[in-house]
C-alpha cells in the first residue's frame, strides 16, 4: 500500500509489531457491497491534507466523510485506501497490488493503562493567528508523564463532521491496538505510544478538526483545504469484488501478554 496518512501507518505497524497479519476472515468470494447503489453520487465533506515524517518528503492525502463512511487515501480514486464503516465500526484496508482487504472489526480496549500513565492537557488561544470560521485557533499540548506527546492546533467548530468521524476511527482502531500490543517490541511501548494509540486516542480532537498535528516522533499533518457538500462517486465507499479478506491473527500464547509493568518509564519523569 502506498503511504496513506503516516499516523495510520504507524498505528497498523505498532499493532502488528512488524508481523504480517494472516488470519483469513472467511470472505474469499464476491464482497458484499458497502454503500447504497441507488445513486451514482453522494454529497460528502472532502478534506485535503499534507503529511510529513522524518526522512520523507511531504505528500498529499485526502479524507472523504459521509454520515456512514470515512475514506482515507492519497487523493487518487483508483489507489489504495482505508475505509471506516461508521455504522459497524469496522475498518477495511484495501490493497490493489495483491488484491487483499485487511478487515479490522471493532473491539473495545480490554486492558488497563499501566500505573502512573498520566496525561495532562494544556490549551491556549492564539490571539495573534488569523481567525478561522470566525474563531481564534486553539493550541493544545498533551503531555504524558511530563513528555510532550502530541501538539495540535485547531479551530473550534471547524469541520465538525470530519472531526467526529476521525475521532470514531481512532477510537475503533485503539481496540485492535490493545489486542495486538503483546506483539509490539517492549522498547516501542513508551508512554506516548500507549497514550496516543491505545488509552487516549481521541485527544486533540475535542475543539475542532486539526489545522495542524505533530506527534512525539515528528510526524505531522496539516490541513490545506476542504470542500463541503462535494458530490463524489458512491463507489468510493464500496469494497472491491473478488479480493481476499483477512484479519490480524491474535495468539497471546505465542508471546507474553502485555502487562502494565512492561511499559518503560511508566512513572512521571522530569518536565520537558
Amino acid at each position: 500500500m502506498k503511504r496513506i496518512l503516516p499516523f495510520i501507518a504507524m498505528l497498523l505497524l505498532a499493532a502488528c509489531g512488524g508481523q504480517q497479519a494472516d488470519e483469513k476472515s472467511g470472505k474469499t468470494g464476491t464482497v458484499e457491497k458497502q454503500a447504497v447503489q441507488a445513486v451514482d453520487e453522494t454529497p460528502a465533506t472532502v478534506v485535503y491534507l499534507q503529511e510529513s515524517e522524518p526522512g520523507v518528503e511531504p505528500y498529499a492525502t485526502r479524507m472523504i466523510v459521509t454520515p456512514d463512511f470515512l475514506r482515507m487515501d492519497d487523493g487518487q480514486d483508483d489507489g489504495d485506501y482505508l475505509l471506516y464503516d461508521r455504522r459497524s465500526r469496522t475498518i477495511h484496508s484495501v490493497s490493489h497490488g495483491d488484491r487483499t482487504v485487511l478487515d479490522i472489526p471493532f473491539h473495545a480496549v480490554g486492558i488497563e493503562p499501566p500505573p502512573g500513565l498520566e496525561r495532562i492537557t494544556r490549551r491556549t488561544v492564539d490571539e495573534q493567528a488569523p481567525a478561522v470560521g470566525g474563531r481564534q485557533p486553539v493550541q493544545q499540548k498533551d503531555f504524558v508523564n511530563a513528555r510532550l506527546c502530541m501538539e495540535t492546533v485547531s479551530a473550534p467548530g471547524l469541520l465538525d463532521d470530519a472531526r467526529r468521524a476521525l475521532k470514531e476511527y481512532r477510537e475503533a482502531l485503539a481496540g485492535e491496538q490493545a489486542r495486538n500490543l503483546y506483539k509490539t517490541p517492549p522498547e516501542l511501548r513508551d508512554p506516548c505510544m500507549l497514550s496516543n494509540l491505545v488509552f487516549h486516542p481521541g485527544k486533540g480532537l475535542e475543539e475542532g478538526f486539526p489545522l495542524y498535528e505533530r506527534n512525539q516522533v515528528g510526524q505531522t499533518r496539516e490541513l490545506t483545504d476542504f470542500e463541503r457538500n462535494r458530490k463524489v462517486k458512491a463507489s468510493l465507499f464500496d469494497l472491491p469484488e473478488g479480493y481476499r479478506h483477512y484479519r490480524i491473527r491474535v495468539e497471546p500464547q505465542e508471546g507474553e501478554a502485555f502487562k502494565a509493568e512492561d511499559a518503560p518509564d511508566a512513572s512521571p519523569g522530569p518536565s520537558s
